[in-house]
């Protein structure tokens, strides 16, 4: 009896308010101004891509111990790569993957060169660095006599460490902070935070031919910034820097990818590297 009591009440409750005058209350939606739907659409989004560093890791040590001078300056041993083909496939393959929308602007537009020319007078500092490159051969130091085995030793620490746009440590780096890290640590100087200022410095080298160990190379690889990568050369045409596909790896120019976005390279030059060790003294004293 109860059941039927409870069903005789449903019908007559639905007799008098039938389905089609039920309705859901319409939900409130926070009010978001004009101004913040425009920020919104135009943020670019943050990268979050992973590099793979498994390989990246795996290509640095192919390509330098692929060649007898670099194996010798790193201190590993030389292994020519057997599987020629496997080599050039890796050459092939080669390339950035951050793209425009993926970049967020976390770099300080303040950045400039550390110096003006016009305070230094290195006319003293020249005979005493000529006399102090002179102890080395040729093959053991750069122009500007930072020993090849100090900015070897350096690259070859952070060779594995993930890129991450912005990023200054271990746990991601971009490519000029890990050229502004590599110069620091075999140089005792402070180079420019940005690859743009970072190309700035030194003599221009335009032709990959001339280039020689410890240049600076610089890439076109992104559509809004002309000057947007940045590695260090290494002879061979092998190249160290902090690649969005593979983290802090060695590549080739011989890379499409590289070849076609190629810029030009930078030679630090004792006046350079006079001015950046001045400029770096004043900042740590």
């Amino acid at each position: 009896m109860r059941l039927v009591g409870t069903a005789f009440l449903l019908l007559s409750l639905i007799a008098f308010f039938p389905p089609s005058s039920w309705s859901v209350p319409p939900v409130k939606h926070k009010a978001v101004s004009k101004q913040k739907k425009q920020k919104q659409k135009h943020q670019p989004r943050r990268h979050r891509r992973r590099s793979d560093t498994r390989k990246g890791k795996q290509q640095a040590m192919m390509f330098l111990q692929a060649y007898e001078d670099l194996a010798k300056l790193a201190g590993l041993p030389y292994k020519p790569p057997a599987d020629q083909q496997q080599l050039q496939q890796m050459v092939n393959e080669d390339g950035e993957v951050l793209t425009d929308t993926e970049a967020v602007a976390m770099l300080p537009e303040t950045d400039t060169l550390p110096w003006n020319p016009a305070d230094y007078d290195i006319t003293a500092f020249r005979e005493q660095w000529d006399a102090y490159i002179a102890q080395f051969e040729d093959e053991e130091v750069t122009e500007a006599g930072v020993e090849k085995k100090a900015i070897l030793r350096s690259i070859l620490e952070w060779i594995g460490t993930p890129y991450r746009y912005g990023g200054t440590t271990r746990r991601g780096i971009d490519c000029s902070a890990l050229v502004q890290h590599v110069y620091r640590q075999a140089a005792d100087v402070q180079l420019p935070r940005t690859a743009r200022y970072q190309y700035l410095l030194g003599q221009p080298i335009e032709d990959i031919d001339d280039l020689r160990f410890g240049d600076l190379v610089f890439f076109h690889t992104r559509r809004s910034v002309y000057v947007s990568h940045v590695g260090i050369y290494l002879g061979h045409r092998l190249f160290a820097h902090a690649s969005s596909r593979y983290g802090v790896t060695v590549s080739s120019l011989e890379s499409p990818y590289y070849r076609k976005r190629f810029i030009g390279g930078r030679r630090l030059r004792v006046d350079d590297l006079f001015n950046l060790q001045a400029v770096t003294a004043g900042q740590t004293q």
